[in-house]
């Protein structure tokens, strides 16, 4: 998930993030997680505010090249 800069701080990234947790609390499959970056801080902060947690990365190869962070939906 990514917002250009120019629409930073407008709370795209918000309701872009509640749309994503909707769609999976309704079809409920699974494991929602994502992969970011310890260099977007607001992006974490966002992330750990609806409920996301850190957690141990699964084996295996990486969905985000730059990724060092791994987190849950809980």
């Amino acid at each position: 998930m990514a917002v250009t800069e120019r629409y930073q701080g407008l709370g795209v990234g918000r309701r872009l993030l509640e749309a994503a947790i909707k769609t999976f609390t309704e079809q409920a499959r699974g494991e929602l997680f994502l992969e970011t970056s310890s260099t977007l801080v607001p992006a974490i902060r966002l992330y750990e505010s609806f409920g996301c947690v850190h957690a141990r990365r699964p084996s295996g190869p990486s969905h985000y090249e730059r990724a060092d962070v791994y987190m849950v939906y809980r």
